[in-house]
């Protein structure tokens, strides 16, 4: 009886993480149930990953720091029973080890070439959603998630993916990286979300920093002139939805300066963080739970404005987290954002960058810019798409940056 060969893990994690970053923006919370699948099947091998393979120092940290997450939801729990959803909610951060045990097992120059795959499929998929939009007379871009927030997040981590690859020095399919790229760049834009102008402004002195030895010689200007090109198309044909959405935002200043405002969504923010004024000083501590502060949210704003809102968070990751779980929620999540930056902010500044390193610190860079910027005015974590992509992209990222692999230092995807 003849059977198949068996497959590789390595290969088996490379397929995987090509359609996995192929159908992000596009499938929306299709993309969750994925990742979830994934970390199933890493968390099935992770008995056979720990004998292979020792576990790096970074690993250790960033399982750590999802694990207390995961407590500090659950304590949550402990005082408020009805938030008992955070404790499912919560169970992907508990895969960091597995899924990056399993990503391990796969050379990280591998690993960006999947990623740069899957993220050069995925702005190609972003463009034609966006033509069908346009064609039916959409509005602002949502993407398979139907919310603008999420599809725009996962706009700005293919973007940086295809954009990175693109500044590469010698990438033989360099111009479909710009052009995926460009698409993604479109994508942002027509998602319409303000938060993001601040990227948009940073990304060409990012790069220019990032890929300064290959992009100021003399063969290498033309990455400049076509990069800029290309995203003054995407900005110039995508420009009313980013245009619209200021003009809003000065009519809503007008109309109700920074007042809370029951008819805007920054009138909207307003009451939300007055109310959350009004208690945290009582509340700070331990905070009143996930469903007892939406409680609090509507009755507050009915009082305030004459119309109650019942947001499940309060458009700021700090006061979310204060409101939820109080010192103890926002002490977990700064520590699963903030650490893991300053962490490769020390490796970069103290060890030598080859250039697969040097791309996964790029993305990395964008990456959590979005996060921060959507945590400013939006929500952080909470939402699955975000919650798997922060979780998936890390563990890719940080092990690209950190797994035991090969030297491929001049080879690029």
């Amino acid at each position: 009886m003849n059977f198949l060969p068996p497959v590789s893990q390595s290969k088996v994690n490379v397929i995987a993480l090509i359609i996995m970053y192929a159908v992000l923006g596009v499938v929306g919370s299709a993309y969750s149930v994925i990742v979830i699948g994934a970390c199933l099947y890493t968390l099935a091998r992770l008995p056979y990953n720990l004998n292979l393979i020792q576990v790096p120092p970074a690993y250790k940290i960033i399982s750590v720091l999802g694990l207390l997450y995961y407590v500090s939801g659950a304590l949550i729990v402990m005082r408020n029973t009805g938030d008992a959803k955070l404790l499912v909610e919560r169970l992907p951060f508990l895969f960091f080890l597995p899924v990056l045990m399993q990503l391990s097992l796969t050379d990280g120059f591998e690993l960006a070439r999947a990623l740069k795959k899957g993220c050069l499929l995925a702005g190609i998929a972003i463009g034609a959603w966006l033509l069908v939009n346009f064609y039916n007379g959409g509005g602002r871009a949502s993407g398979g998630s139907g919310n603008p927030g999420p599809f725009a997040t996962t706009c700005v981590f293919v973007a940086s993916v295809n954009f990175a690859a693109f500044f590469e020095e010698s990438n033989s399919k360099r111009n479909l990286f710009l052009l995926s790229g460009v698409l993604a760049l479109a994508g942002i834009m027509a998602s319409g979300m303000r938060l993001f102008l601040p990227i948009l402004f940073l990304a060409p002195l990012v790069f220019a920093i990032v890929y300064r030895k290959s992009l100021f010689g003399d063969k290498s200007r033309y990455k400049i002139v076509l990069f800029l090109v290309g995203a003054t198309i995407a900005i110039f044909i995508t420009l009313f939805f980013f245009s619209d959405r200021f003009v809003q935002l000065y009519q809503n200043i007008q109309a109700s300066g920074f007042a809370p405002n029951a008819s805007t969504s920054l009138g909207h923010r307003i009451a939300m963080w007055t109310c959350a004024a009004e208690t945290l000083p009582q509340n700070w501590l331990l905070g009143l739970g996930l469903q007892d502060s939406m409680s609090f949210m509507k009755t507050c704003s009915l009082n305030l404005m004459g119309r109650g809102i019942a947001y499940s968070h309060f458009h700021n990751f700090a006061v979310t987290a204060l409101m939820q779980g109080g010192i103890i929620e926002l002490f977990a999540v700064s520590l699963l954002v903030f650490v893991p930056i300053i962490y490769v902010v020390r490796v970069f500044l103290t060890q030598i960058i080859d250039d697969t390193r040097r791309f996964a610190l790029c993305v990395w860079t964008f990456m959590f810019s979005a996060f921060l910027m959507q945590g400013l005015i939006n929500s952080l974590f909470g939402h699955d798409i975000h919650d798997t992509l922060f979780i998936h992209s890390i563990c890719v990222l940080v092990a690209i940056i950190f797994g035991p692999r090969e030297e491929n230092e001049n080879k690029n995807g």
